[in-house]
């Protein structure tokens, strides 16, 4: 018996990123991993053959288009080892969700007294 979502899973693909100048190769490589990241604080560590197989790319196409997300800004890459470091594990992905804008925190109050 095949178990069937009565919600599909999908990604949101930010407005900014379809307006860049990036590949549509880089664009399904960035909807792959928002399919795998936090949605908090964006991290996730799939391997390159999983995005690779869940966007239908190959190794090397997964490669670039992870370059031009980093080039951009849209992801930041890091290495993952083991604890004796004898060797690399995996990378960790950090998606920028909105890295064009800076983030406020300040409380923006109008002047309501008029003049």
């Amino acid at each position: 018996m095949k178990i069937v979502s009565e919600f599909p899973h999908f990604s949101i693909i930010p407005e900014w990123l379809i307006e860049s100048q990036v590949s549509d190769n880089a664009v399904r490589v960035y909807a792959t991993l928002c399919r795998y990241a936090d949605k908090i604080d964006g991290t996730c560590w799939p391997s390159i053959s999983t995005i690779g197989k869940r966007c239908g790319k190959s190794p090397s196409s997964v490669k670039r288009g992870i370059k031009e997300l980093k080039d951009i800004g849209a992801i930041e890459v890091k290495p993952r080892f083991l604890e004796d470091n004898a060797g690399q594990t995996s990378n960790l992905y950090i998606l920028k969700f909105n890295p064009a804008y800076k983030t406020d925190t300040t409380p923006h109050i109008k002047d309501d007294t008029g003049g």
